[in-house]
């Protein structure tokens, strides 16, 4: 597929959204990808004949969408939004709200997936003002909170906000990554009941880390922060 720009919305255009956009994650093994805005929706899109076609909308949303991601099955997808709340929807036929998690204001931000069988979805929040990252699972409506794992100030950061921006889990699921607005980094082992193996900077974050993900097989970890132009260094971690 060419590169393809989706336009903004606009008098007799056919457009992505309304506003700009926040969020974008592609379904795994498909050529399709789903998109957050400012606009407080979701769109699903569909590759067809070297073009974009908005193939489902998701509304419900408020105050604009922060983040989305896709489950490994790209059955699934999870969205944040301003509004702190969390919705896990479907992608195939059945495009209903799976999960709903509602927190206080500012609670919420990045959104990952962890484990996703048919009778359970675990999900991680980054907590926002809450300076922590809460780990979800359940089969309900409403995912019950497992974890809510601290974020500790890094040794000799001179930085005192706590915002927690971005998760990441490990491609085991053993392993949950949180990024905050100080720069700082932590990580936690999820089978060991959310032991601290590290916390402070990646090399290269010197702003607030924005997004995270593992690298497939070896237990590196790769960064973005704000004003950076190129990923940071991957960081191994052991437990």
């Amino acid at each position: 597929m060419r590169a393809t720009t989706l336009q903004k919305a606009g008098p007799g255009k056919e457009g992505a959204h309304e506003e700009g956009l926040w969020a974008v994650a592609w379904l795994p093994g498909h050529s399709q990808l789903i998109t957050g805005s400012v606009d407080e929706t979701v769109k699903l899109w569909s590759a067809a004949d070297d073009d974009l076609k908005c193939s489902h909308t998701y509304t419900g949303q408020a105050l604009g969408v922060v983040s989305l991601d896709v489950d490994p099955s790209g059955r699934y997808a999870v969205s944040s939004s301003l509004d702190s709340t969390v919705r896990v929807f479907g992608l195939d036929d059945d495009k209903s709200v799976k999960h709903l998690i509602e927190r206080q204001p500012t609670e919420t931000w990045g959104t990952a997936f962890g484990t996703v069988t048919p009778d359970s979805t675990q999900l991680a929040v980054a907590g926002g003002s809450k300076g922590q990252a809460f780990v979800y699972k359940g089969s309900g409506e409403e995912p019950a909170q497992e974890l809510a794992l601290d974020l500790p100030q890094a040794e000799g950061s001179g930085h005192k906000e706590r915002f927690v921006l971005c998760v990441a889990f490990s491609p085991d699921r053993q392993l949950l990554a949180a990024g905050a607005m100080d720069g700082s980094v932590a990580v936690w082992d999820l089978a060991a009941g959310g032991q601290l193996l590290h916390v402070g900077g990646l090399k290269g974050h010197h702003k607030p880390v924005r997004s995270l993900a593992f690298t497939p097989g070896e237990l590196g970890l790769a960064g973005q922060c704000w004003g950076c132009s190129v990923v940071a260094a991957a960081a191994r971690m052991h437990s």
